[in-house]
């Protein structure tokens, strides 16, 4: 016998869905295995309805808090609608064939079924300068690029938590189901969805908006721990013939609570700064070694693919480094020194190159997003395929996202016998992963100060 649970999805804590239950009830016959998962809000009880109070930091897909193994259909109501008439439950279920895996009932059209392009080394130039890939010269595709644009219309998923049914009877499709409206999680049930050749329709039942959620108040700015560091590694270049060290002095005065990762040479140095600012207490030294960075238990193997690199890019201490910032920022996040749950990379010499001459603290509040700079240049006209890595800011869940992608992607392009730069690396994921960032444009002298405006 087929089994059906319903789950009424609700992601705001200021907002019950109590009102979106109980028009169901009144609406449909079916009143079994009913779920309501939730963020901490205050709901009166309903009959027939078991309850489940989440915190999203630690549940992320409806498997988690609901044995799909159980289920051959996953009805979800999230509260961005209003339910408030009946749902063609049963007739839906009947459309489910082989490759409709959900129908949709939405009065948005869903889009056709296309797969994101997945980026492999026969279809890019190889960039020696810099060991990374770049479309044909002749190819200008992010020349006045609109980010919107980019996402909605190139990468799109056929998935999405809207008020629909799920047919989750074959294996594959009953994990990664995403609880939230979170759209790199849908994403990844997608990419599940375009693995089993499976799609979604819409039956354009037209459902109303819930405008209220459109009136609560934004959530205010959170306090960002700043993580930075730098171990000195020698290299003859045209590139650093400034002082590295010197150009410290603007990151390490900004206000935030701050982890420093340094080798032991610089950490008097270091600590007399944040203290002579009043900062010590708002101040974590660690202190580490080359032996520490990222990769280092593979250094003859990155040796061995720097060979052919221009300076600095020929020194596998040089790539671990700029790489080592992604575990920087995940020993950060795990020790959580300070209590925030937003964290910020903040290139130890950020001032080289970045202007910092009015400090401000760095803050944000989107709990989904990586908000990071587009490199862009000739009056952001033309955008360079590379994000500004050297500050960026996130909560701590999607920051450790983040760094795990950068993990997957660096080691994929190692197994081609590439080295890759950080800016690059980041852009590889963000071709992927759009909806994963939050982008502003920004040439290189002004990616602290949009940052905070």
């Amino acid at each position: 016998m087929n089994r059906t649970a319903i789950v009424f999805l609700s992601n705001d804590r200021t907002l019950s869905i109590e009102p979106c239950i109980n028009a169901f009830l009144k609406n449909n016959s079916i009143r079994e295995h009913l779920y309501c998962i939730h963020q901490e809000s205050i709901l009166e009880k309903v009959d027939d309805i078991k309850y489940i109070s989440i915190n999203p930091a630690n549940y992320k897909y409806i498997e988690q808090v609901i044995d799909t193994q159980a289920y051959d259909y996953l009805v979800l109501l999230p509260n961005q609608y209003i339910i408030d008439r009946p749902l063609p439950i049963l007739e839906s279920i009947e459309i489910l064939i082989e490759d409709i895996c959900q129908v949709q009932w939405i009065s948005e059209s869903v889009p056709e079924k296309q797969i994101p392009p997945i980026l492999h080394h026969p279809f890019f130039r190889y960039d020696s300068y810099k060991q990374i890939f770049m479309n044909p010269a002749q190819d200008r595709t992010m020349d006045n690029i609109s980010y919107s644009d980019y996402i909605q219309k190139k990468y799109y998923t056929t998935f999405c938590i809207v008020p629909s049914i799920i047919d989750i009877r074959l294996p594959e499709l009953k994990t990664h189901i995403p609880i939230f409206r979170n759209t790199y999680y849908q994403r990844i049930y997608d990419q599940l969805y375009l693995k089993n050749g499976v799609g979604s329709v819409c039956q354009n039942y037209d459902l109303s908006k819930n405008t209220v959620l459109s009136n609560i108040p934004p959530v205010l700015s959170s306090e960002v721990t700043v993580v930075t560091g730098f171990i000195r590694v020698n290299h003859a270049s045209k590139k650093h013939k400034y002082d590295y060290v010197s150009c410290a002095n603007k990151t390490l005065s900004l206000p935030n609570p701050m982890v420093i990762y340094i080798s032991q040479d610089l950490y008097e140095q270091v600590k007399e700064i944040r203290k002579n600012l009043g900062l010590l207490e708002k101040t974590k030294i660690v202190i580490l070694q080359v032996s520490d960075f990222y990769m280092y238990d593979q250094k003859h193997r990155l040796d061995q693919c720097c060979l052919k690199n221009r300076s600095p890019y020929n020194n596998s201490l040089y790539i671990m480094a700029v790489n080592s910032r992604y575990s920087y920022l995940e020993k950060a996040i795990r020790n959580n020194y300070f209590g925030t749950d937003y964290y910020a990379w903040v290139d130890f010499g950020l001032n080289h190159i970045v202007n910092m001459d009015v400090i401000e603290p760095i803050t944000y509040n989107d709990p989904l997003r990586v908000k990071i700079a587009w490199i862009a240049r000739k009056n952001l006209t033309y955008n360079h395929k590379c994000l500004g890595g050297g500050i960026y800011v996130a909560h701590r869940d999607t920051m450790n996202i983040l760094c795990r992608l950068h993990d997957i992607e660096f080691r994929y392009n190692l197994s081609l016998g590439h080295c890759v730069n950080d800016d690059k690396t980041l852009f590889f994921i963000f071709m992927k992963y759009p909806e994963l960032f939050d982008i502003y444009y920004s040439g290189y002298n002004c990616l602290y100060e949009k940052l905070y405006t």
